[in-house]
């Protein structure tokens, strides 16, 4: 499998105090991915999605990961002015999104979304102290995923895409990321 390859590969060129961080990015990974895997078959049938849609959902999180992986192991980018920014505005976009998709399911589900969202912070800060590159990727691949399941598909066929409109992060919901910032 290319994400243990690249996991292992990774390691043997990291120092130490780099390995050990990135031994506990992948246990908060893997955390995720089990509630994850949760949240999404919960929701599936309420959103309409069959399990082979959820085990596509869930390869393609591995196939994010193993790349993530290989882009740590690239030469060192440097961190870009704009990084900051971009994270903030990017982190303003998946609350937006996260918030449309608790909407999307309710009780019970909305709770194992809740859980899985947790821990995808867990895994997300998990990777502080890393290329802040790797930040935006993994939360742009959170955005996508987020998407992708609970918004794209909760869509009726007979209902048109609406004009992109620009959407604000409700101020009662607390904002997942505002530890981050600080």
């Amino acid at each position: 499998m290319q994400l243990n390859r690249n996991y292992q590969q990774l390691m043997k060129t990291l120092p130490p105090p780099a390995k050990e961080q990135l031994r506990k990015a992948e246990h908060a990974w893997l955390d995720f991915v089990v509630r994850n895997r949760a949240a999404f078959q919960a929701a599936a049938p309420q959103l309409g999605l069959s399990a082979s849609q959820c085990e596509d959902m869930e390869a393609d999180e591995f196939f994010n990961r193993a790349n993530q992986l290989s882009r740590l192991s690239a030469p060192n980018q440097s961190a870009n002015n704009d990084d900051a920014l971009r994270l903030t505005r990017t982190d303003e976009e998946l609350n937006v999104v996260y918030q449309r998709c608790l909407s999307s399911v309710t009780g019970a589900d909305a709770q194992k979304l809740r859980d899985a969202q947790n821990m995808w912070n867990a895994f997300r800060d998990a990777h502080n102290g890393f290329a802040p590159y790797l930040l935006l990727t993994i939360t742009n691949c959170r955005i996508e995923q987020l998407h992708n399941f609970y918004i794209k598909t909760d869509r009726h066929p007979e209902q048109q895409p609406s004009q992109h409109v620009e959407e604000k992060a409700d101020a009662s919901v607390p904002d997942p990321f505002e530890r981050a910032r600080k």
